[in-house]
């Protein structure tokens, strides 16, 4: 062997954005707590995580907000917050966090450095030497419609944007990931934001028409609901191999419906894995978000491989998933279940009829979610 391949492969669906936050959040493990905590004076209580990330900044980091701080503030009592959660992480910091404020309408000039962005007063500039982050107010909040008549802030996600920006632009460990969604008709975008927000720096590329570039560290395939050409999955088979040397990374996350894609399915064979022509079912209801009748969504999983656990710290974090596909582990040598439904599980396959038996369909440790290795 020339060396190791650590290849993580997700073979889980796509359609509830829930999964994809809990793909996330299990790979990164750096997503933050939200903790609102506004008392009569209106001061703000950091979250213990954002706390614990204000202590560990050992380098500037500026926090530029795009306007002067009492018009800031007097916007709306969710800027007022946002404003206080940034001067919090100051004090926090030692002062190594430093909050200033911009009147970008006095001083345009400023924007000159800024010129591809289309800066707003609202925007913020988080920033760690060449390294920046700027958060609009929707990383900030969460909006809802009203009767469609007008949209207003529901709740606020500030401290949780804060906390993953000064991560992104202090970590000197970018990963260079490049994202595949030929033949896809799911929204990318969150799973964009999601990956850039917690340090990842992503590009868009077609196999159909691109090469993967030799200082990709991740590939994301993201859903197709067609397969690929022979020629297209062997960029990803080259990208793996790494002429021998192996260390990259593949994210294979699954088309919700059936869909053949017998290229894609012999590569992830390679890997000891195959991807079920179903759905995940769970049968027992103590796994089933309260309230749902529906056995295949809403399901909360469990952490099936000690060594990912131990990696990760991924105990702390509940993941649940919603129409995952099944995966069966053909080679236990090179390729491993990270998570699993319970010994009351099993999968209806797609194309079930009204004589189809949950019941008997009930094989236990349903996986959904598998790595697999080469090298």
């Amino acid at each position: 062997k020339h060396g190791l391949l650590s290849c993580l492969i997700c073979l889980c669906i796509i359609a509830a954005v829930i999964l994809v936050n809990g793909i996330a959040m299990t790979l990164t493990d750096k997503f933050s707590g939200l903790t609102m905590d506004i008392t009569s004076t209106q001061s703000f209580a950091l979250s213990e995580q954002s706390k614990e990330i204000a202590r560990s900044v050992s380098k500037k980091v500026m926090i530029t907000f795009l306007t002067d701080r009492d018009a800031y503030l007097a916007i709306d009592p969710y800027c007022k917050q946002t404003a206080y959660i940034a001067e919090e992480m100051q004090k926090t910091s030692a002062d190594l966090i430093e909050v200033t404020y911009v009147d970008l309408v006095r001083n345009p000039t400023f924007a000159n450095d800024y010129a591809e962005e289309n800066l707003s007063t609202t925007d913020i500039i988080v920033s760690c030497g060449d390294n920046q982050r700027i958060l609009k107010v929707s990383d900030l909040f969460h909006f809802e419609n009203y009767a469609d008549s007008y949209r207003y802030i529901a709740s606020s996600e500030a401290e949780q944007a804060l906390d993953n920006a000064i991560m992104a632009v202090t970590n000197e460990e970018v990963t260079k990931t490049v994202l595949i969604a030929d033949y896809c008709s799911q929204d990318t975008s969150y799973f964009i934001k999601t990956l850039k927000a917690n340090g990842y720096q992503v590009k868009e590329l077609s196999l159909m028409t691109d090469q993967i570039p030799s200082d990709t560290e991740m590939v994301v395939v993201y859903a197709p609901t067609k397969d690929y050409s022979e020629e297209a999955v062997e960029k990803l088979r080259r990208f793996l191999y790494n002429d021998g040397q192996y260390g990259k990374n593949m994210l294979f996350l699954s088309e919700s419906q059936d869909a053949e894609i017998p290229h894609l399915d012999k590569l992830l064979n390679e890997y000891g894995m195959a991807l079920g022509h179903g759905f995940a079912f769970e049968a027992n209801s103590n796994y089933i978000n309260s309230g749902s009748s529906n056995y295949f969504d809403g399901v909360l999983c469990q952490y099936f491989s000690g060594l990912y656990i131990q990696d990760s710290n991924a105990q702390l974090r509940p993941v649940i998933t919603g129409y995952a596909r099944p995966i069966e582990i053909m080679d236990a040598v090179i390729a491993a279940p990270l998570l699993s439904y319970s010994d009351n599980s099993g999968y209806c396959p797609f194309d079930a009829d009204e004589n189809w038996d949950m019941n008997a369909a009930i094989t236990g440790n349903t996986f959904v979610l598998a790595q697999g290795q080469g090298g």
